[in-house]
């Protein structure tokens, strides 16, 4: 195996190219059936995509560009971001007519609805998913305030980030955020380049605001009002369209 920046964990690298969830990967890589150029891959192990070659029982694990697939869904409210659910949840892959072993670009949590990406590419998950290359997510929130903080005081506290467990989480920007005069529940709308664990609830939760309906409206050149997507609906499109 290589020795450069470009490594990444074999269990990621499974992940990413649509085999199984990294908890699977480390299974199979203990029972001896990933090799890394020939050789039985161990817990832990780094590789690099463009130089390794990795096997799954004897197949290549990397995808020919002749068949990768690129899907956008509407999740809907109750549907798990994955492809394996040991629980037997409706899947977003259930809502996806493709033969291909896809798998969601990120996740949006169960509770949650809008724009997902589906792929078996790789190489662009890696690229959409890193911060350093940040690619926006565009979400929009409704809220109840459970404090009576101004919404320029909201609007900061998103925007210069909240720690949490350690790291920090923030918007990019806030675009929109306005008080409903009926029943006085805020709508905001907000980019992220980040993508931690329920990272905007988590958020709201500090600032005393209680997520009403949380839905992801665009993901890098993507935006949902353009994709003409009923809840629960899908899509193919090209590479070309998602960067």
């Amino acid at each position: 195996m290589t020795d450069n920046d470009n490594k990444i964990r074999i269990n990621k690298y499974l992940a990413d190219n649509g085999v199984c969830s990294r908890r699977k990967a480390d299974e199979r890589i203990m029972d001896g059936r990933i090799l890394v150029n020939g050789k039985p891959a161990q817990l832990g192990d780094k590789i690099d995509p463009a130089c390794d070659k990795v096997t799954f029982d004897g197949k290549d694990v990397l995808v020919s560009d002749a068949e990768l697939e690129y899907w956008v869904l509407n999740k809907p409210v109750g549907v798990v971001s994955t492809a394996d659910d040991e629980q037997g949840r409706t899947k977003v892959t259930d809502l996806v007519k493709s033969k291909a072993r896809i798998y969601p670009v990120g996740r949006l949590d169960e509770n949650s609805e809008g724009l997902l990406l589906l792929t078996n590419d790789g190489e662009l998950t890696n690229k959409l998913t890193h911060p350093s290359f940040e690619h926006i997510k565009s979400y929009r929130i409704i809220a109840k305030q459970n404090k009576s903080n101004s919404l320029s005081w909201i609007k900061r506290q998103f925007e210069a980030g909240i720690y949490i467990d350690g790291k920090k989480m923030q918007a990019k920007v806030v675009t929109s955020i306005v008080k409903s005069p009926e029943n006085g529940y805020l709508e905001i709308e907000l980019d992220l380049i980040t993508g931690y664990n329920r990272q905007i609830r988590r958020m709201c939760d500090r600032i005393g605001l209680d997520v009403r309906k949380l839905s992801r409206t665009g993901f890098a050149n993507l935006k949902l009002s353009e994709l003409n997507l009923e809840p629960g609906q899908a899509k193919r499109v090209q590479r070309s369209d998602i960067i």
